[in-house]
């Protein structure tokens, strides 16, 4: 409502929790790397009001970014709290995400198969036709489809991890939670998720060394999955048949074409400088742009570019910590789908799509932090992090570690 979401305000509530929580493990060095996310949030503050200049709507376009900023930080600060304070493991926060990604997977279903909890979805609003793609908890497929496919991706990853698999309830709960995720797409019918959880999935094959699972996946594809989606008669299958046939004359490809289009059209150097101000008077074709990027540079101008490029570096540094393989397999597959949304749909301001990426990104310190960690602690080992308390074959294989006296494993 008014731009604000359930997570707005839940988020102080938690960050409260969290701060009466027990002390930080005082073993954990600082993320050095979060001092990208202060300059994206100074850079953010001044392109925000550098922008009200030439904005259409002051007032909506200041609230929007208050809110936005608001909702950043707080994502970020809640993640950094519950590493610290060792709330969760690295595979406790994927085990949550993955049931909590199945559960609006299952909404999607419900709304796409059997035309149920229509009204919490702002793309009904205006009745259920046959050809609206369902958006489940989301507000938008290509997000419903994103959250589908983040699911997978933490799901596969745990039930590689041998201890996990072990256990017939929680492995019974994850291949359910995948079924879900992937017959979800049926109804949100995301081109982008499609393609981007089959190249998460693979990357997350290759780093955990999974290559006769890997083999068997990528004949499975051609084999079955697309016969039974070409053959179908959904909505995926439909828009998957377009686009093979059709190309970049495919109605989606076309008119994500025309708005990119429109939207560089309108920079010129002054908004090339300042942006255009963030409010939907602002907005060209009168719809979100679906490239969060250009949106930022469009919006906010080249601060607003740099505050989403400062962001999107702290979560690429991540990926190349020399963390277990396992782990930053799975924070791969995560960014292949959240990068391949971000490029293709409105993510600028979609909380659920940030919130993943962040939280686990927070269990992954920086290489320099985690370097001169070892250089104090000669005991510590190239992948240990935490002095006499690690023991990192046990985070690959699934299982939590935690001392008597509270430390955890990032």
């Amino acid at each position: 409502m008014a731009g604000i979401t359930i997570f707005d305000v839940l988020a102080p509530v938690c960050i409260a929790v969290l701060l009466l929580a027990s002390p930080a493990d005082k073993t954990i060095s600082d993320d050095r790397d979060l001092r990208l996310i202060a300059e994206s949030q100074l850079f953010f503050v001044i392109a925000s009001i550098a922008s009200a200049i030439p904005s259409a709507a002051v007032g909506e376009h200041i609230a929007k970014c208050i809110v936005i900023a608001i909702a950043m930080i707080a994502m970020f600060v809640m993640a950094s709290l519950i590493v610290r304070k060792c709330i969760l493991s690295f595979n406790e926060a994927a085990f949550w995400l993955a049931l909590s990604a199945g559960i609006s997977s299952a909404f999607v279903i419900l709304q796409g198969q059997f035309r149920l909890f229509t009204s919490i979805s702002p793309v009904f609003n205006t009745g259920t036709q046959e050809w609206l793609r369902a958006t489940g908890l989301a507000e938008h497929p290509i997000e419903a489809g994103a959250i589908a496919g983040i699911g997978m991706v933490l799901a596969l990853h745990l039930l590689l991890a041998r201890r996990v698999a072990r256990h017939p309830f929680t492995a019974g709960v994850l291949l359910a939670a995948i079924f879900v995720d992937a017959y979800s797409m049926i109804s949100s019918a995301s081109l982008t998720a499609v393609g981007s959880v089959a190249a998460a999935l693979a990357a997350q094959l290759v780093l955990a060394r999974r290559y006769g699972l890997l083999m068997a996946t990528i004949a499975a594809i051609p084999a079955i999955v697309l016969p039974y989606l070409l053959a179908s008669s959904s909505l995926l299958g439909d828009r998957l048949l377009q686009l093979l046939t059709l190309g970049d004359r495919f109605t989606t490809v076309q008119s994500r074409q025309s708005q990119l289009s429109e939207t560089l059209g309108q920079i010129d150097f002054a908004s090339f400088i300042l942006g255009h101000g963030y409010s939907f008077n602002d907005l060209p074709q009168g719809l979100e742009i679906h490239n969060a990027a250009l949106a930022s540079l469009y919006h906010f101008g080249v601060l607003g570019l740099i505050s989403q490029i400062c962001i999107c570096a702290y979560l690429l540094r991540k990926v190349i910590s020399p963390y277990p393989a396992p782990m930053r397999g799975a924070l791969l597959g995560v960014l292949l789908v959240f990068f391949g949304e971000y490029l293709t749909g409105p993510v600028f301001a979609r909380r659920s799509d940030w919130i993943t990426v962040i939280v686990l990104a927070s269990f992954m310190p920086s290489a320099t932090s985690r370097r001169n960690q070892r250089l104090r602690d000669p005991g510590v080992s190239s992948f240990g992090y935490y002095p006499k308390t690690i023991d990192v074959s046990a985070e690959a294989q699934g299982r939590p570690y935690r001392d008597g006296a509270g430390t955890c494993e990032s």
